[in-house]
């Protein structure tokens, strides 16, 4: 059943730019993937393919303020920009404005089940209509000289055999010239589960996008859902398995630190990340000044959307919830209204009261329990065995 490639062959040998393996990416996800998060990404993560949260082809289009919606900082590549919508010509010219801001690639969004795009006829429900997918993708390619990917699931309602995603990335790689595909190993229900349902219940099938692979083994996969645990990202990207990488979307934003450990892991590298108090204080000056800059330009940038990036670094740690209660609670104090900077500064001293080994650990390592509590634990027990002899 293994298919060859016919488009895709032919646009790989025109000038469209080549980006890197994709071997470790963050998802794009809804009000979380803006351009401050994906600066702070790169403190934690400096290798991984970083994505906007799916932006509207409208939005794009038609936006008055494009800085706030498209700009990045250049550390962020390589960095893709996805886009929601069902029109060729208006993603053709969407993605022609996204080049033009300097992404490496433009993804389209063929997975979401929200209502608003179930209403809008985008997002997951162009599963059910592959033709009009690659004629996207197909006008897309001709307007920029980036890769154009897609981003799916394995199934939509009804339309959940093997057969049918077989059916869909073969249209959309031989009509459409796709050769990267980021595939969330489930199902979505259009109607019964909410968004963060159908990241959570129905099955995954991770041997179904193997079982892709295999059938196509000149197109690129990526595979995504339900990766948690950094063990099991490593488990996945076996050789066998022949994959080009995995992504990760929840880990990203619960439990950040994690994803050092990772970087350091799955790219082969020991170079050291900054401690976290150094990454919060470099994280505030530059949030401070996109506050400051963002108000000469009309945006006023809320100390809360830009402390939220951090606001879950020290999760799973000794009392982490105790800082992350008190940033929250100082970014929407009154009296700290444009002053993110010092917001940052104050919690990380606060917490540093409680974790000062916390704050200073490199490369992903976490106190779960702190060396002063460890010491009185163990004359604790040394008690208990000195009153019982």
């Amino acid at each position: 059943m293994k298919q060859s490639l016919t488009l895709a062959s032919k646009m790989a040998q025109n000038s469209v730019k080549q980006t890197p393996r994709e071997l470790f990416a963050i998802a794009p996800m809804v009000d979380i993937s803006d351009r401050f998060f994906r600066y702070f990404m790169r403190y934690l993560t400096p290798n991984a393919f970083l994505y906007t949260e799916m932006l509207n082809e409208h939005a794009i289009i038609h936006k008055k303020d494009r800085y706030s919606l498209l700009s990045f900082s250049d550390n962020q590549h390589p960095v893709v920009c996805q886009i929601g919508g069902n029109n060729p010509e208006k993603m053709a010219t969407a993605a022609k404005i996204v080049e033009e801001y300097g992404y490496d690639e433009v993804n389209i969004n063929c997975g979401c089940p929200s209502s608003k795009t179930r209403d809008g006829c985008f997002g997951a429900v162009l599963m059910f209509d592959a033709k009009l997918v690659a004629e996207m993708t197909r006008t897309m390619m001709k307007a920029v000289n980036i890769p154009v990917t897609v981003k799916c699931r394995l199934g939509v309602d009804n339309l959940d055999k093997y057969e049918d995603v077989h059916n869909f990335i073969r249209i959309v790689s031989h009509e459409g010239g796709v050769q990267k595909f980021i595939i969330h190993a489930r199902k979505c229900l259009l109607n019964g589960l909410s968004p963060h349902e159908n990241r959570t219940v129905p099955e995954l099938k991770y041997d179904w996008v193997f079982r892709l692979k295999q059938d196509f083994p000149d197109l690129r996969f990526v595979i995504n859902g339900g990766f948690t645990d950094p063990a099991k990202i490593s488990d996945i990207l076996n050789e066998d398995n022949g994959l080009e990488g995995c992504m990760v979307g929840r880990l990203a934003y619960n439990f950040p630190w994690n994803l050092a450990a990772i970087d350091r892991q799955l790219f082969k590298h020991d170079k050291d990340t900054l401690t976290r108090e150094q990454i919060i204080l470099s994280y505030a000056e530059f949030a401070q000044k996109e506050q400051e800059t963002g108000l000469d330009r009309g945006e006023r940038i809320p100390n809360s959307l830009l402390v939220k990036p951090v606001i879950n670094i020290f999760s799973g740690e000794y009392e982490g919830g105790k800082f992350r209660k008190f940033l929250s609670e100082l970014a929407i104090d009154k009296g700290y209204k444009g002053q993110v900077e010092r917001v940052l500064r104050e919690s990380i001293e606060y917490y540093k009261n409680i974790n000062p080994e916390g704050v200073q650990t490199k490369n992903g390592e976490k106190i779960i329990r702190p060396i002063w509590q460890l010491q009185g634990y163990a004359k604790h027990k040394q008690a208990i065995i000195d009153n019982q002899e």
